[in-house]
C-alpha cells in the first residue's frame, strides 16, 4: 500500500473517531429572549456555573446558542430547533420561557422566571414541578415588604405609596397582598395601578397627581424592565421617586433596588441544568429560590430629590451608583 492510499484510509478513520466523542459529548442548549450582546453577562455567569460543575464547553459538554433579539414570536421556532437536533437540556429563562415550555414537550427544560411557576401554569408544585421542566424562581412576595419599609427610612413624611405592576404576571395577587399589609401596618396610604404596557403606563403616571403620590414602587416583570428609563423619565418629571427589586433599575435612575441578585440566578440553573445531565428528572428536581440579595442605592437620582440617604442603609448597601 502506498503512503497515499494509507492516508486516505486513516484520515477518515481519525475523523470518524473524534467525531464518535464530539457525538459523545451532552449538549445543551441556551436560549434567550434578548440579542446576543444583551444576554452575553447571563450567559458568561451560566458558562461560570457549568465550569464549578466540572462542564466545560467544546471540552465536557456543547453548547448550542439561540437569540430571539427581543422578538417572543421567534421563540417557539428556536426551542424547536434546539429540541430537534436534539440537546439533553435546553436552558432557558425571562419572556423566553413561557414560549419555550408551549414548544418543548419532552426535551428537559431548566428556567429561570421572576414569576410564580405554579401561578404560570410551568409546575405542580415547587418541590415535585411534575413535568419536563424545573429551575429558579426568584419571586419573592415577602420582600415587597422590606422594600416599602427601606423607602419609609429614606422618606419618614411619605404618606401615599404608588404600585405600579403588570396584573397578568404570575404570583401579582400575592405580591400586593403584602404590599397592602406592610402599608397598612405603616400607616400608608396605597394607590393601585395596573399597567400591562407603556399605554397603561402612560395613563397610570396622568392619574399619579390627582392621588397625592409622594413615591412609587415598581414591581419586577418583563414589562417595567422594558420600560424601565421611561418610568424613571416619568417619575422624575412628577418629581416623585421610585423603587424596584433588580439592580437593573437603579441603575437606570430608580432611587434604589432591593431584591436578589439576578445574575447569580443564572449561576444556580446552571446547577440544574448538571443535575438534569447527571440523571435527574425534572419532574421531581425542586424548583430553587434565590440565595443571594442586594442593596443598591443610585446616590444621583437621591440628591436630584433631595433625599438623604440614611447613615445606616447607606452602610449596608452593596453597591452605590454616583
Amino acid at each position: 500500500m502506498n503512503r497515499r492510499s494509507f492516508l486516505a484510509g486513516t484520515v477518515p478513520a481519525a475523523l470518524g473517531v473524534h467525531s464518535a466523542h464530539a457525538q459523545r459529548l451532552p449538549v445543551v442548549g441556551w436560549l434567550s429572549y434578548a440579542t446576543a450582546a444583551a444576554a452575553a453577562g447571563s450567559r458568561a455567569i451560566f458558562l461560570e456555573g457549568m465550569a464549578e460543575n466540572g462542564y466545560l464547553p467544546s471540552r465536557t459538554f456543547t453548547l448550542e446558542e439561540r437569540y430571539a433579539d427581543e422578538r417572543i414570536d421567534r421563540v417557539a421556532d428556536l426551542a424547536r430547533s434546539l429540541a430537534a437536533l436534539p440537546v439533553n437540556a435546553i436552558a432557558t429563562y425571562g419572556a423566553a420561557v413561557r414560549s419555550t415550555l408551549d414548544a418543548v414537550k419532552t426535551v428537559p427544560v431548566l428556567y429561570s422566571f421572576s414569576g410564580d411557576p405554579v401561578d404560570a401554569g410551568f409546575a405542580v408544585s415547587l418541590t415535585r414541578p411534575g413535568r419536563n421542566a424545573s429551575g429558579v424562581s426568584y419571586l419573592s412576595a415577602e420582600l415587597n415588604g422590606k422594600r416599602i419599609e427601606l423607602l419609609r427610612e429614606f422618606l419618614p413624611h411619605l404618606r401615599t405609596l404608588a404600585v405600579l405592576a403588570n396584573p397578568d404576571h404570575p404570583g401579582e395577587g400575592r405580591d400586593m397582598a403584602v404590599c397592602r399589609l406592610t402599608a397598612a401596618s405603616l400607616d400608608l396610604g396605597l394607590v393601585y395601578y395596573p399597567a400591562r404596557n407603556r399605554s397603561e403606563m402612560e395613563s397610570a403616571f396622568d392619574r399619579m397627581p390627582a392621588a397625592n403620590v409622594g413615591a412609587i414602587m415598581a414591581l419586577s416583570d418583563i414589562v417595567t424592565v422594558q420600560n424601565r428609563v421611561w418610568i424613571a423619565n416619568a417619575a422624575a418629571r412628577l418629581r416623585v421617586p421610585v423603587i424596584a427589586s433588580w439592580a437593573v433599575f437603579a441603575r437606570s435612575g430608580f432611587l434604589f433596588s432591593y431584591g436578589p441578585k439576578v445574575e447569580e440566578v443564572h449561576r444556580q440553573l446552571a446547577r440544574q441544568v448538571e443535575r438534569v445531565l447527571k440523571g435527574t428528572d425534572p419532574a421531581s428536581l425542586p424548583i430553587e429560590q434565590p440565595v443571594r440579595f442586594e442593596l443598591v442605592i443610585n446616590a444621583k437620582t437621591a440628591s436630584q430629590y433631595a433625599i438623604a440617604i440614611p447613615p445606616a442603609i447607606f452602610a449596608r448597601a452593596d453597591e452605590i451608583i454616583e
